[in-house]
């Protein structure tokens, strides 16, 4: 895609890198992207935070 300058970027990858950072950050909240018609990537960092909150779900429970 090209603007009125010539310059031209990806849409599409710039709007992933801002779910990828909206997840990141309000991930916490309850923020997923699958909301947005998106399906999520199986991406290391997912996993990672995916465990992340299952422990922190776990030491919630066990107090």
């Amino acid at each position: 895609m090209s603007n009125n300058s010539g310059l031209e970027y990806d849409k599409e990858n710039y709007k992933e890198m801002l779910l990828d950072a909206a997840e990141t950050t309000l991930g916490i909240f309850g923020f997923d992207r699958t909301l947005y018609g998106k399906t999520k990537d199986k991406k290391w960092w997912m996993e990672l935070r995916r465990n992340r909150m299952n422990d922190v779900q776990a030491e919630a429970g066990a107090r």
